[in-house]
């Protein structure tokens, strides 16, 4: 029962961290419709607001649509909110919802919950979005879960 109890703690604190922006008001359903609503000038003017105000924030241009990355110290977890534009005149074709934290802090193998994240999240999201997990270690020191959250057509 202890193993039960610990593995399904910190399937809860996975669960807490991958859909940390979500979950802490920083990216709601609202807001992700408001993204997908956004062509390209509009994300870049935009952009800012969507970082909490006592987080640090910092901005990466780049052809597709600026990638906002904000850091919680509270937490120690990096966050990042990307639209994926494929030209200025477009909605995103997706939107990618990063947690970053340190290698080996994640203490739950990611394809024993892929399923769960995805889950959960497309439940927030309802029934107009598709959303895939994936796990990517960015450096020796850094990995990330990556949601891609695509809208689907009307």
């Amino acid at each position: 029962m202890h193993r039960m109890m610990k593995k399904a703690l910190m399937l809860c604190a996975l669960f807490v961290y991958t859909s940390l922006a979500m979950a802490a008001g920083v990216l709601s359903k609202a807001d992700t419709d408001g993204i997908f609503a956004m062509k390209l000038a509009e994300w870049e003017d935009n952009a800012p607001k969507y970082a909490q105000p006592n987080w640090k924030m910092k901005l990466k241009k780049v052809d597709t649509g600026t990638k906002l990355m904000a850091y919680d110290a509270k937490t120690g977890i990096w966050l990042s909110i990307q639209p994926v534009f494929n030209d200025a005149q477009s909605a995103p074709a997706s939107l990618i919802v990063a947690s970053y934290y340190q290698t080996g802090s994640l203490q739950v193998p990611f394809a024993d919950v892929k399923q769960e994240i995805e889950a959960d999240a497309a439940k927030d999201l309802g029934a107009g979005y598709t959303v895939s997990a994936n796990f990517e270690q960015e450096t020796a020191q850094l990995e990330a879960i990556k949601l891609t959250i695509t809208k689907l057509a009307p």
